[in-house]
C-alpha cells in the first residue's frame, strides 16, 4: 500500500543553453496555490495504485505550448497528480531537444515538424500525443498585403525556424507560385513574445503568430490586423487537412520501461487540454503565477487557440497527412517516419 508520498514541484527557468482520450475530474475548478520551490505536499492514501508514481520531468517553452499544461501544473502543486511531475522551462526548442537527449527531462512539447526532423537522427524518441492544431495567422501593421502574392520582397518574423507553421506557410506560398527561398526574408525568434515586441516597435512589421497572441496583437497593437488565416488557407488548398502544431515528444526507453505511468500521464494530460479552454480564467491564473506570458494579457485569445488532444490512430492520420504534403513540397526540408515513431497509448 502507498502510505505516503511527498510530491515536490520545482519550476525552473533554464537560462543556460543546453482514440482521443477524454477524462473527467471531480475538481474542474481547483483552487490555485502559489508555486514555489519549497512547495511540499503530503498525500496519504491506503489505496493500491495500478501504476507506479514516478519522477517525470517535462520541458516546456514560455509560449502558447504551455497553455495546455495549466491544469496538470496545478494538480501537481496540489499533490493530486498521478506522477511526480517537474516542469522545466527552456528558452528554445533546440534547448528542449538537448535536454531530452541528455535525459535531463523525460518529455517535452515541440513543434510537430521539429519532432519529425529529430527522429531522423534519434530513434530513441516517440511522439506521444498531439497537443494542438495550428491557429497561426499572418498579421501585419498597415495595409501592405491585399493578396498572398504581396509577401514577395517582404521580411516576415516567425517563431521556430523549420517548425510546423514555418514549413506550412512556405508550402502554401509554393502552391501560389511564390518561392519562399528567393523572394522573402524570414527572421526567426525563439518565442512569440519576442515577435510581439517587434510588432510593437516596428512600422509595417509582418509576422506569423499563433493564438492567443493573434488576439492580443490585433487588440493591443495599433494598426495590427490579420492578413491571412493560415489553417483556413491550408484546409482550402489541401482538402481539409490540418497543420499539426505542437506535440508531446517522449524518451522511448523511459516510455518502454514505465508505460503504465506514461499512460496515466496521457490520461491526465488529455483532461488538462480540455480544461485549458473550458476555464480560461483559471488557465490564465496558473500561467501568470509562473510568469509564462510576462506582460501580455492572453486570456481573451485563449478561446481561439486550437488546443486539441489526439493520440494513437488519430495521431497517425493527422501527422501522416501533414507530413505527406510537406514531403511532396520539399523532400529535403523534412524526413519520413516509421511506425516506431508513434507511442501507443493504452487508454485502459
Amino acid at each position: 500500500n502507498l502510505k505516503k508520498s511527498i510530491i515536490y514541484l520545482s519550476l525552473i527557468c533554464i537560462v543556460a543553453g543546453a482514440s482521443s482520450c477524454k477524462k473527467k475530474s471531480d475538481n474542474a475548478n481547483p483552487t490555485l496555490k502559489p508555486v514555489s520551490d519549497d512547495n511540499f505536499v503530503d498525500v496519504d492514501s491506503d489505496e493500491e495504485l495500478p501504476y507506479e508514481k514516478i519522477s517525470f520531468k517535462i520541458g516546456l517553452l514560455k509560449d502558447s505550448s504551455a497553455v495546455s499544461f495549466a491544469s496538470l501544473i496545478d494538480s501537481t502543486t496540489q499533490g493530486t497528480a498521478a506522477n511526480l511531475y517537474e516542469f522545466k522551462f527552456a528558452k528554445s526548442e533546440e534547448e528542449l531537444i538537448s535536454l531530452l537527449n541528455s535525459k535531463s527531462i523525460e518529455a517535452c512539447v515541440v513543434s510537430c515538424a521539429t519532432a519529425i526532423r529529430e527522429y531522423a537522427t534519434n530513434k530513441n524518441i516517440q511522439l506521444a500525443a498531439i497537443t494542438s492544431l495550428s491557429s497561426a495567422c499572418l498579421v501585419e501593421k498597415g495595409s501592405q498585403l491585399t493578396s498572398l502574392e504581396d509577401v514577395a520582397g517582404k521580411t516576415i518574423y516567425c517563431a521556430k525556424e523549420c517548425g510546423s507553421n514555418d514549413l506550412a506557410f512556405k508550402e502554401l506560398l509554393n502552391t501560389y507560385g511564390i518561392s519562399a527561398d528567393n523572394n522573402i526574408t524570414f527572421v526567426y525568434k525563439n518565442t512569440t513574445g519576442e515577435i510581439i515586441d517587434l510588432l510593437n516597435e516596428e512600422e509595417n512589421a509582418i509576422a506569423i503568430i499563433e493564438e492567443p497572441f493573434v488576439t492580443y496583437a490585433t487588440d493591443n497593437i495599433e494598426n495590427c490586423h490579420v492578413a491571412f488565416d493560415l489553417p483556413a488557407l491550408w484546409s482550402e488548398r489541401h482538402n481539409n487537412s490540418s497543420i499539426v502544431s505542437d506535440v508531446v515528444l517522449i524518451n522511448k526507453t523511459f516510455a518502454d520501461n514505465n508505460s503504465p505511468s506514461v499512460d496515466e500521464f496521457l490520461n491526465e494530460y488529455s483532461f488538462s487540454c480540455e480544461s485549458a479552454i473550458a476555464n480560461v480564467t483559471f488557465t490564465k491564473d496558473v500561467l501568470d503565477s509562473l510568469n509564462v506570458f510576462k506582460k501580455y494579457d492572453i486570456q481573451p485569445g485563449l478561446v481561439n487557440t486550437r488546443i486539441e488532444y489526439y493520440d494513437n490512430e488519430s495521431v497517425n492520420e493527422l501527422v501522416g497527412n501533414f507530413l505527406k504534403i510537406l514531403l511532396d513540397y520539399k523532400p529535403d526540408s523534412i524526413n519520413n517516419v516509421d511506425s516506431d515513431f508513434y507511442y501507443v497509448h493504452n487508454v485502459g
